[in-house]
């Protein structure tokens, strides 16, 4: 009787050992499925397939430009600088961002230009004026994760920063300062993507700390609470799954996993104990089994 019932036992277990995989492996196609679509979505629908494809040369050849500067080959980035020049020139923005966006993206373009041109090189600020056209160009094409969405970290580090200089009421002029910095990278691209009011805003603040570094705490940090605030709606991260690590939509897999291995356990401690059993008992005539004494 033992023996039957463990039989059944580990038929039992196998099928929902299979189960549990097999809901596994389809949630896993289902959040395939949905980065997908996301992707296959990140264009403005409103882009026609004409433009569609200038802006993707036009990318394609403004991260070709900024290669060409980590690289240090001014020469080849000046030439491919000029190159982006004429075809934003010939381009048709409607739709795809604002005059300020456009105005902003422009001046990027110049000023990176300048540089390049200069008679003496700056590198570091070479490198900063060459991404913010890398990343104007792509705001453009990618509507729903652009590549300045990747700065959300660094900018919230800059404000934690900040928050503690706040607290202690040294360095808080010098954390702006390098706040200011980063996020002057993405400014075009913010410009491009985005309502220029929220770009009123984020300088706004930015430039209270610099000049109120003296300030009461109280006031300081409520603006730096504040500025916290700001990147959260401006990377859109006003939701709590907004915060969850990248793996967390692997979490189904993992923990189907970890209940398959847990089956699997089981069915290897039913599979000895049966034979453990199985040892203890002496076959008789008539096919049955008597405890051996």
């Amino acid at each position: 009787m033992f023996v039957k019932r463990t039989k059944r036992l580990s038929i039992a277990l196998l099928w929902l050992l299979m189960l549990t995989l097999l809901s596994a492996c389809h949630s896993g196609e289902h959040h395939a499925g949905a980065r997908q679509a996301v992707n296959q979505e990140d264009h403005n629908p409103s882009i026609d397939q004409e433009r569609l494809k200038q802006l993707q040369v036009l990318d394609e050849t403004a991260d070709r430009m900024y290669q060409e500067v980590l690289a240090g080959n001014i020469l080849e980035a000046r030439e491919l600088m000029k190159s982006i020049g004429d075809q934003v020139v010939g381009m048709e923005y409607t739709g795809i961002t604002t005059v300020e966006g456009l105005e902003a993206l422009t001046q990027a373009i110049t000023n990176a230009r300048r540089l390049m041109n200069a008679v003496q090189t700056e590198p570091d600020r070479l490198k900063s004026a060459a991404a913010q056209v890398r990343l104007s160009t792509d705001a453009l094409l990618h509507k729903h994760q652009p590549l300045w969405f990747e700065y959300y970290q660094t900018l919230r580090a800059d404000t934690e920063q900040l928050k503690q200089a706040v607290q202690s009421g040294q360095n808080i002029i010098m954390s702006a300062q390098q706040l200011h910095h980063h996020y002057t990278v993405i400014r075009p691209a913010v410009l491009i993507s985005r309502s220029p009011e929220i770009n009123v805003k984020i300088e706004s603040l930015i430039a209270y700390f610099m000049q109120q570094a003296s300030s009461q705490n109280e006031a300081l940090l409520m603006n730096v609470d504040e500025l916290m605030r700001t990147w959260n709606e401006l990377f859109g991260k006003q939701d709590v799954s907004a915060y969850l690590p990248v793996d967390a939509e692997r979490q189904p897999i993992y923990w189907s996993l970890v209940i398959g291995s847990i089956i699997i356990t089981v069915l290897c401690f039913v599979a000895w104990r049966k034979y453990e059993s199985e040892q203890q008992l002496t076959p008789v005539s008539g096919g049955g089994y008597r405890n051996e004494r």
